[in-house]
């Protein structure tokens, strides 16, 4: 299919562009800035401004929104937030009323979410229910409404998502670094009930919408056994191995979040009954089997038993996977997509070029602190991954995973670390932030090379 993808470099939109081109679709995407948005796709997309026609089209899936959890609401943030729906929204619209019968798209999906059944209590919802009161719920009211528009000519889905549980982001990622913290725990009370699913599941969901004719109008992206908080609280404490000790009082909130602390300690327990009734299969349905999936995440192949803090990026060029692996298994390009904030040198490798068990010193600088860290290629399997394992340096545990998988005509890049600081749980609660933006920031710097070279 051509399909336009809005929202595509956030989280679901990424992990949706993948799961679609590795289908063999073609995907357009609308971008508020076409230089930005030049290698921040993790994988191959025709950008194109918004409200830029794009030509004929089998189908829209329309994501774009900010982020409603990410502060508090204030009166300027409700307009960003609605702006963000209710304009971008308008927009799609527009576009798919001014195309001819014959280039028009024969379903357009567009994103909703289960805060529009509001505060539920222990009460089941369906597509079925009335809307809730409050915000969010208003808000996905409107920016349903919009979307609805054109139901008469083009079959309308409304993806009415529920928390999205992935180890790429999303809500654990916000969970994690408290966790790894030993500042994790419930939210108040943590009898609320929370709509949640797994990535896993979302994506299959999607494209069963897509695919299937018969599903039109509001469909419930939930797991079919929503969970309380405190359920969530201990799976991803058992799971990741990491402290559960401080259950976030319902004052704190309101006075951390204002109105948005009405979003966290809300209940609403969304059923999918439509997804089950058109015959679709969840893979993770249980909160518990959703967590113990993502926090292979932090699994290690040497049996590590203590907590492991993580860091997942991807990245798409349009390149062979031949030619990718030859990049990085120059040494000397290890200097060039390393930050010079790091005055990172190679000192010496133990064999000519890199291969298996290949032992490469460096020489580096953190924060003015002189370091040298020795690593070893512990897996090495051209064209398609290699591992480099800290052996002495200035991390309790470093194992990079670099993998490479031919997408579309280019090459998918990911790069999957496990790493722990020293000191264990006192180390992760007086330097885990600023380990992790270090990291975060180093691999901005490769993002942005690489983009540059290729």
């Amino acid at each position: 299919m051509r399909i336009l993808l809005t929202g595509a470099t956030g989280m679901l939109g990424q992990a949706l562009g993948r799961k679609l081109v590795g289908e063999g679709h073609e995907i357009f995407a609308w971008v508020r800035d076409l230089s930005r948005a030049k290698g921040a796709f993790s994988f191959p997309a025709t950008c194109a401004e918004w409200g830029v026609s794009v030509g004929p089209l089998d189908a829209v899936i329309h994501l774009a929104g900010e982020n409603i959890s990410e502060s508090r609401w204030t009166e300027e943030r409700k307009k960003l937030l609605t702006d963000s729906r209710l304009k971008t929204t308008n927009a799609v619209v527009a576009m798919i009323q001014s195309m001819k019968e014959s280039d028009r798209p024969k379903v357009f999906l567009s994103a909703s979410a289960t805060g529009i059944y509001g505060d539920t209590g222990e009460a089941i919802v369906d597509e079925t229910s009335v809307s809730g009161t409050g915000f969010a719920a208003e808000l996905c009211v409107a920016w349903e409404a919009e979307a609805l528009k054109v139901s008469s000519s083009v079959r309308t889905v409304l993806l009415r998502t529920g928390v999205v549980i992935s180890e790429e982001g999303g809500a654990l990622g916000k969970m994690l670094p408290l966790y790894f913290s030993g500042v994790g725990g419930r939210l108040g009370s943590g009898s609320q009930y929370m709509s949640w699913i797994a990535l896993k599941d979302w994506l299959s969901a999607v494209l069963f919408c897509l695919k299937t004719s018969k599903i039109s109008g509001a469909v419930n992206l939930t797991a079919p056994e929503p969970c309380q908080d405190l359920e969530l609280s201990r799976a991803v404490s058992r799971h990741f191995r990491a402290a559960s000790f401080a259950p976030v009082p319902k004052t704190a909130l309101k006075l951390a979040f204002g109105e948005l602390a009405s979003l966290l300690l809300g209940s609403t327990r969304a059923y999918p009954r439509k997804l089950m009734d058109a015959g679709f299969q969840f893979q993770l349905g249980t909160i518990d089997a959703a967590i113990s999936e993502a926090a292979r995440i932090v699994e290690h192949p040497f049996g590590l038993v203590t907590t492991t803090q993580y860091f997942l990026a991807y990245q798409y060029v349009d390149r062979p996977i031949d030619e990718m692996f030859e990049f990085f298994s120059e040494a000397k390009n290890l200097e060039r997509i390393t930050p010079d904030f790091l005055g990172f040198k190679i000192v010496s490798m133990s064999t000519p070029e890199i291969e298996k068990d290949t032992i490469i010193r460096y020489r580096l600088s953190l924060h003015g602190i002189p370091l040298s860290w020795v690593t070893r290629i512990a897996k090495w399997n051209p064209p398609h991954s290699f591992v480099d394992n800290q052996e002495s340096g200035p991390y309790k545990l470093w194992y990079h995973e670099h993998s490479f998988v031919s997408l579309g005509k280019g090459t998918l890049m990911r790069d999957w670390v496990r790493y722990e600081i020293p000191m264990g749980l006192l180390g992760r609660i007086f330097g885990g932030a600023k380990i992790r933006h270090d990291v975060g920031q180093i691999f901005a710097h490769r993002r942005k090379v690489i983009a540059e070279i290729f």
